[in-house]
């Protein structure tokens, strides 16, 4: 449910249908949610998916990429891994918070943000 959400919200779509759910804990979130150009999992980037592994849930996460030279340097300043792909993780999922206040910017706002 909450993957439809986001797809919804976002535009993004699953790489292929059923997500791959692929097993990978924090450290490798942006080793194999990446395009398998790119030596990862996923046929295109800007596509939704989940993971099966220790440390991520209940957390929630987004791989970016990192293009420009100063932020690549500013992501490896961080530790976030090695770019040019990196998990921005967060460990908690506030439902309880977060679903009455999109209820509400939906209703108010019309905006699923």
């Amino acid at each position: 449910v909450e993957m439809c959400a986001i797809a919804n919200a976002t535009g993004l779509v699953p790489d292929i249908p059923g997500m791959h759910g692929p097993r990978a804990n924090r450290d490798q979130l942006a080793k194999v949610l990446i395009p398998k150009a790119d030596g990862g999992l996923l046929s295109r980037k800007g596509v939704v998916d989940y993971t099966i592994g220790k440390g991520v849930a209940p957390g929630v996460f987004v791989i970016v990429e990192a293009i420009h030279p100063r932020v690549v340097e500013r992501m490896d300043d961080l530790h976030v891994g090695k770019g040019p792909y990196y998990g921005l993780f967060r460990p908690y999922h506030l439902t309880s918070l977060e679903v009455p206040l999109t209820a509400a910017r939906i209703m108010l706002y019309g905006k699923p943000d």
